[in-house]
Protein backbone atom coordinates (compact mmCIF):
# COMPACT_ATOMS: atom_id res chain seq x y z
CA UNK A 1 0.00 0.00 0.00
CA UNK A 2 0.88 3.67 -0.87
CA UNK A 3 1.59 4.56 2.62
CA UNK A 4 4.97 6.50 2.84
CA UNK A 5 5.48 8.22 -0.09
CA UNK A 6 5.29 11.67 -0.88
CA UNK A 7 2.85 13.43 -3.04
CA UNK A 8 4.15 13.74 -6.25
CA UNK A 9 5.02 9.84 -5.77
CA UNK A 10 1.29 9.02 -4.94
CA UNK A 11 0.10 11.30 -7.94
CA UNK A 12 2.17 9.31 -10.58
CA UNK A 13 0.86 6.65 -8.68
CA UNK A 14 -2.88 7.68 -9.34
CA UNK A 15 -2.07 8.39 -12.66
CA UNK A 16 -0.95 5.00 -13.25
CA UNK A 17 -3.59 3.32 -12.07
CA UNK A 18 -6.12 5.57 -13.94
CA UNK A 19 -4.83 5.10 -16.74
CA UNK A 20 -4.78 1.11 -16.77
CA UNK A 21 -8.11 1.34 -15.84
CA UNK A 22 -9.39 3.60 -18.43
CA UNK A 23 -9.39 6.45 -16.68
CA UNK A 24 -7.56 9.78 -16.54
CA UNK A 25 -7.23 12.87 -14.19
CA UNK A 26 -7.30 16.07 -14.92
CA UNK A 27 -5.95 18.58 -12.33
CA UNK A 28 -7.62 22.09 -11.68
CA UNK A 29 -5.99 24.79 -9.56
CA UNK A 30 -5.76 22.07 -5.97
CA UNK A 31 -8.29 19.96 -7.44
CA UNK A 32 -8.60 16.87 -8.75
CA UNK A 33 -10.91 15.65 -11.21
CA UNK A 34 -11.56 12.16 -12.28
CA UNK A 35 -13.08 10.88 -15.51
CA UNK A 36 -13.31 7.83 -17.18
CA UNK A 37 -12.56 7.21 -21.02
CA UNK A 38 -16.02 6.31 -22.94
CA UNK A 39 -16.90 7.12 -26.48
CA UNK A 40 -18.29 9.77 -27.63
CA UNK A 41 -17.81 11.27 -24.52
CA UNK A 42 -15.49 11.29 -21.68
CA UNK A 43 -17.88 10.29 -17.87
CA UNK A 44 -16.87 12.44 -15.03
CA UNK A 45 -16.70 9.98 -12.17
CA UNK A 46 -15.88 12.56 -9.35
CA UNK A 47 -13.36 15.31 -7.80
CA UNK A 48 -11.26 15.31 -4.45
CA UNK A 49 -9.14 18.08 -3.44
CA UNK A 50 -6.53 15.94 -1.53
CA UNK A 51 -3.88 13.70 -2.89
CA UNK A 52 -4.66 10.89 -0.80
CA UNK A 53 -8.24 11.41 -1.90
CA UNK A 54 -8.09 11.03 -5.30
CA UNK A 55 -5.83 7.86 -5.10
CA UNK A 56 -8.77 6.15 -2.77
CA UNK A 57 -11.03 7.30 -5.54
CA UNK A 58 -8.67 6.02 -8.34
CA UNK A 59 -8.55 2.38 -6.26
CA UNK A 60 -12.44 2.11 -5.92
CA UNK A 61 -13.63 3.21 -9.22
CA UNK A 62 -11.17 1.20 -11.68
CA UNK A 63 -11.51 -1.82 -8.90
CA UNK A 64 -7.70 -2.05 -8.25
CA UNK A 65 -7.82 -2.51 -4.59
CA UNK A 66 -9.90 -5.91 -5.02
CA UNK A 67 -7.78 -6.82 -7.53
CA UNK A 68 -4.75 -7.33 -4.92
Amino acid sequence: MVANYNDATKLKHAKIIAKEGGCFIVERGTEYLLYRECSPRNVFVGKRSSIAGILALVNKATVFAASK
